[in-house]
């Protein structure tokens, strides 16, 4: 009988577990001040309307990447730079101008075109974008998003935009039904029996 309403228990459980939501994304200014604070205070740093900026198009902050890599997922990473030129092609590098990629507080790679292809670890990350000039000092505001990049068994890599997370499959809702409908009915069960 008590092993019976202990089952009961932990099938509620598995239920309710099955029906939770992703942890939300951390607030943006917490990202961008983050950012900010593993830069050196000192760097070039200018204001005004003709200052350079960057900002990170693609992927889109709390973006889930899904992928059957290894060990780190391949995504694709697009930026923009106002006053600030990259080059056009990895062969051209004359201006060594650049742009550096953070994960959360470390430097993870550089890169010189606007749109590359990078290899990133699985995890969640705070993603900061910043130039850099050809002496490699960073430059600017940053920009910053959220990432979190899973392992899946197969498939493609595949990016899944938060406006696309929300929905929940006919699957998932079926297995939550089910499994809640067996908890009451072993609960129903347990408590008849014990009458």
């Amino acid at each position: 009988m008590r092993i019976l309403r202990i089952v009961a228990l932990l099938l509620i459980v598995v239920s309710a577990s099955l029906a939770s939501a992703q942890t939300p994304t951390p607030d943006p200014a917490t990202i961008m001040q983050d950012c900010i604070e593993v830069l050196r205070p000192e760097r070039p740093n200018e204001t005004g309307p003709d200052a350079p900026t960057i900002k990170i198009v693609a992927p889109v902050s709390g973006s889930i990447v899904r992928s059957s890599e290894e060990t780190f997922a391949t995504i694709n990473f697009s930026v923009e730079t106002q006053n600030f030129d990259l080059p056009e092609t990895e062969l051209d590098e004359a201006s060594e101008r650049h742009w550096h990629l953070w994960l959360n507080n470390g430097v993870w790679a550089m890169y010189y075109q606007s749109e590359v292809v990078g290899s990133i670890p699985y995890g969640t990350w705070r993603v900061c974008a910043v130039m850099a000039d050809a002496e490699h000092i960073d430059m600017g505001m940053p920009d910053a998003i959220m990432l979190t990049v899973e392992r899946t068994e197969s498939g493609e890599t595949i990016v899944i935009p938060p406006s696309a997370q929300g929905i929940v499959s006919p699957i998932s809702l079926i297995v939550v039904a089910v499994v809640t409908l067996a908890s009451v009915g072993a609960g129903y069960w347990v408590g008849f029996r014990s009458r």
